[in-house]
């Protein structure tokens, strides 16, 4: 991954993903405010083999959007942007923030998907790759993977050509 480390501004924080970890850092001056006064929202830095998911929610009417990292030994808040503006995992955005927000959200479990890959004990022949992606779209064509799992996959194979 060539454009790394790859941040992702938002309203009160950004999220930085260095390949290896993910950075939380509070940015503006409420976030600075929260951080220095005790009420929590502190910088993070969480390794890939820690992080168990991402939540990434648009906007809606009675929501702002944002972007969770949810990770092993802490808890997930559920519901609304209230339960979220406490998390110190999360971080809002705007609308013209979305794309890098999605885009470092496919990065990060990209990362997440390879660290859990089983250690390779031989390597499929370039031979065999056109025919197991072959075989990859069958499935996903079937409704056995999803379109996630479909193109993770996907992108590990073709890292093997």
């Amino acid at each position: 991954m060539s454009n790394l480390p790859f941040t992702a501004k938002g309203s009160n924080g950004e999220i930085t993903f260095t390949g290896s970890e993910v950075l939380i850092r509070r940015t503006g001056l409420f976030g600075a405010l929260r951080q220095f006064s005790g009420m929590g929202k502190g910088n993070k830095d969480i390794p890939i083999s820690a992080i168990s998911a991402i939540r990434l929610e648009p906007a809606s009417l009675l929501n702002k959007a944002f972007f969770q990292v949810i990770h092993a030994g802490d808890l997930a808040f559920r519901g609304g942007s209230t339960n979220i503006a406490n998390d110190d995992n999360s971080v809002f955005f705007g609308k013209g923030s979305n794309a890098d927000f999605e885009q470092i959200k496919k990065m990060i479990l990209d990362a997440v998907a390879a660290s859990h890959q089983p250690a390779k004990t031989s390597s499929a022949s370039t031979e065999d790759i056109p025919a197991m992606l072959k075989k990859l779209s069958d499935l996903k064509d079937q409704g056995v993977l999803t379109e996630d799992e479909f193109l993770i996959k996907k992108v590990d194979l073709l890292s093997r050509m």
